[in-house]
Order: C-alpha cells, then structure tokens, then sequence
C-alpha cells in the first residue's frame, strides 16, 4: 500500500525517510540521516538536493564550523 501510494508521488521511499526524519526531529546532519536510514552520505546528500530544490528542506551552515550543515 505504501509503495502503491509513493508511485504517486514523484519521491523515493528514501526521500520520504528524510522528510519523516525531519519532520519528526526538527534537524539532522547528513551523516545522522545516514545513520538512521543505513545508507551512504553520497546517497543522502543525492536525495536532500532534490528536496531542497524543491523548498521542501533547508541546508544552513553553521557558521562557527562551516563543515557542519544542518538539514532542517
């Protein structure tokens, strides 16, 4: 049923993860969302692109270590 109700939508079940994740927790690093949906950073940062070109999510840089992005 899940699966049946993303195909109509254009959002990978991953995708959906990171939204639910954020939903859920306000913000998270891209390696804390890696961690909890046990997949790479590269495929994170893949998927969160494309959420955040579509304003669904923020990236902001924290500005006292810009290494550290905040999803949120």
């Amino acid at each position: 049923m899940l699966v049946q109700g993303l195909a109509k939508t254009e959002f990978s079940m991953r995708e959906w993860g990171i939204l639910v994740y954020l939903e859920q927790h306000g913000q998270a690093t891209a390696s804390e969302l890696a961690d909890v949906l046990m997949v790479t950073r590269t495929l994170i940062s893949r998927n969160t692109w494309r959420l955040i070109q579509d304003n669904l999510i923020q990236s902001q840089v924290n500005p006292n270590d810009r290494r550290i992005v905040r999803l949120l």
